[in-house]
């Protein structure tokens, strides 16, 4: 896993929300290629019962020791997103106040990343990896989660899901349905006389689990909130999101299709999906000169931006709706360090209002030399806040970017 933004999420299935809950036999420790192939063989069956798919060909398995699975992650990384872009990431994370700082901000992806790795499917090779050593019972869970991405990788292009070239919110909301579907697919097959992303006692249980064992390790418990439950949001809210998909109409079809939620809002918030409550789209009017990075946050990332401001340790098992629209920032290089400016657009004032109240006391400290501005205005008529957080230099003060709507929908 990643922080959602950074890694493909199916690629890992890092980690365990069933260790105290498995109910099917454990095999000794897998040790060999056979033996991975064999459980693979074994499980399969249980990843079509629960997902309602047919596997067209049967994946390969392999072996990978910790360090090698952390090469791969690396690489993919690299493969992904340059240090250049990386680096731009950082800058804009820490400006908007979800990131402490920015030093390192590979390297603590890799490295936390690296700490959690179980198991992952690879599609280009079309593989299931047990990342070795590892506890029976957890290796168990966890390929059977990674058979559910074998199969969609059989039915849909993962990869072009979570393209680096679509928005921040788009690939977090894709991720979620990736990895919610293969959490809960793993739930109804692990504990099929339970619903248990329907029962609120054991799915919170299950969510303090998986929150206190990912603490346990150093790299994750050190990290900030956006990697820590950027890592978990997409298996617990995904999983959600589809115990409610699979009770819905929408059940009996591909969860990757154009009835696929399109923004974390639809994804936190059932209703307001099938209520065609879409996200609208924002671009910036001035010309892309000396802009490093553009991009959007969504709303899981505002909640997220919420705790990490206010100093809570983890969001809620269901978050509120915060009435966002749709949102868009630029970081720009300036001669004295770089300069952001980003626009939410909101659904109604009394949003933007609720909004402002919550953060204005709490806005990201402003280095040396540096200005932090939260106003409030319109887009178009839309209820709209603007945040600045530059060098006290920087044109944009006086000659500010604007943004315009462009379209809703899909």
């Amino acid at each position: 896993m990643r922080s959602p933004t950074a890694l493909p999420p199916y690629r890992l299935a890092a980690l365990s929300a069933l260790t105290a809950l498995t109910v099917l036999s454990a095999p000794a420790m897998a040790q060999t290629q056979q033996d991975v192939q064999d459980l693979i063989s074994e499980l399969a069956p249980y990843a079509e019962r629960a997902t309602g798919y047919r596997f067209r060909h049967p994946p390969h398995a392999g072996l990978q020791t910790r360090s090698q699975a952390r090469a791969y992650l690396e690489s993919r990384l690299a493969t992904m997103y340059t240090p250049e872009r990386l680096s731009a990431m950082g800058a804009a994370y820490h400006l908007i106040g979800l990131l402490p700082d920015t030093a390192s901000f590979g390297r603590m992806l890799t490295g936390v990343m690296g700490e959690q790795v179980l198991g992952y499917y690879d599609p280009e090779s079309d593989s299931l990896f047990a990342v070795l050593p590892a506890n029976a019972t957890r290796l168990r869970e966890v390929m059977l989660h990674e058979l559910v991405h074998a199969l969609q990788g059989q039915y849909v292009n993962l990869d072009s899901l979570i393209d680096p070239h679509r928005l921040n919110d788009q690939r977090l909301t894709a991720s979620a349905v990736v990895e919610g579907q293969a959490t809960f697919a793993t739930l109804v097959s692990l504990i099929p006389s339970r619903n248990v992303a329907a029962d609120p006692d054991l799915w919170a249980l299950i969510v303090a689990s998986v929150r206190r064992n990912g603490l346990s390790q150093p790299a994750m418990r050190d990290a900030p909130i956006w990697v820590r439950e950027g890592m978990l949001a997409p298996y617990m809210y995904g999983a959600r999101f589809m115990n409610r998909w699979m009770a819905s109409p929408l059940g009996d079809s591909l969860a990757f299709s154009r009835a696929m939620p399109v923004s974390t809002e639809q994804l936190l918030h059932f209703d307001r999906m099938r209520q065609g409550d879409e996200p609208v789209d924002l671009r910036f009017t001035a010309d892309s000169t000396g802009v490093l990075a553009e991009d959007n946050l969504g709303e899981l990332e505002l909640h997220m931006l919420l705790a990490q401001l206010t100093g809570r340790r983890a969001l809620p098992e269901q978050p509120f709706p915060l009435g966002w629209g749709g949102d868009r920032y630029r970081l720009y290089r300036t001669d004295d360090g770089p300069a952001l400016i980003w626009y939410v657009v909101w659904d109604e004032a009394v949003d933007r209002d609720r909004f402002h109240a919550a953060i204005a006391s709490h806005l990201p400290k402003a280095a040396e030399g540096y200005r932090v501005e939260l106003g409030k205005g319109t887009v178009e008529e839309r209820a709209a806040s603007r945040f600045i957080h530059a060098p006290g230099t920087w044109s944009g003060w006086t000659d500010t970017p604007v943004v315009a709507l462009t379209r809703t929908g899909r």
